[in-house]
């Protein structure tokens, strides 16, 4: 039976887990985590890379201001740190003071509900990540900003990583684990300033009525920033 003890806020969380070895399950939760956090991770390289290598002649894809490269870099190191992240802390709840709510069993095993709440913040990730550099590329700024709102659903489950900070203080973590907490609560935050600006701008643009580029961008293809 695991061993639980209370935080320096008052939060009882898992001190001992008494395994002899790691659980069946949770090699197959880390596993899945893995291949989730970097099988989306490398699909959406492709999918990157597909957009900006294309000759904008030949599919209407056009280049990405820099103000979205910027955007689209920081989800990329957030998501990176996210993934190693979630598999860590399903591999090591003890440092992690990990609360006893997200501990116990369940059904399947400990620390499953941690993994399976990572599976709609990767995929929204994903999903609109993918939506915003489409809509880019063709200069859709409606759909762009849309993208925008959207990943704030990413932004949010992300954010949820400073949770860890409400069980015990900063400075009572690792090194290791504060990496995976703090990297991406600061990731995640300077994804989330970046998008803000890229919103507002955006918005301020529709409300001076803004129109569709891509037809001139056809003709006059070196445009700014949406």
């Amino acid at each position: 039976m695991p061993k639980y003890t209370v935080s320096s806020f008052g939060r009882q969380y898992v001190i001992d887990e008494e395994l002899d070895e790691l659980p069946t399950t949770r090699w197959v939760f880390m596993l899945v985590t893995f291949l989730l956090g970097f099988g989306t991770l490398l699909r959406f390289l492709s999918f990157y890379r597909g957009i900006t290598t294309r000759k904008p002649k030949t599919c209407n894809y056009l280049p990405l201001s820099y103000p979205a490269k910027r955007i689209v870099w920081c989800y990329i190191i957030s998501h990176l740190i996210h993934t190693i992240h979630f598999i860590d802390n399903i591999y090591r709840p003890v440092d992690y003071f990990e609360p006893k709510w997200l501990y116990d069993r369940i059904i399947l095993s400990e620390m499953e509900i941690t993994f399976f709440a990572n599976f709609p913040i990767t995929l929204c990730g994903l999903i609109f990540m993918e939506k915003f550099v489409t809509s880019i590329s063709k200069r859709n700024l409606p759909n762009a900003l849309d993208a925008c709102k959207q990943m704030s659903w990413y932004i949010f489950g992300s954010f949820l990583t400073l949770g860890h900070y409400r069980t015990e203080p900063p400075w009572n973590y690792s090194l290791s684990t504060t990496f995976t907490i703090a990297g991406e609560g600061v990731a995640t935050l300077v994804l989330a300033v970046w998008i803000y600006l890229y919103f507002k701008h955006g918005k301020g643009r529709l409300s001076q009525g803004w129109v569709d580029e891509e037809e001139s961008a056809s003709v006059k293809q070196s445009s700014k920033t949406l």
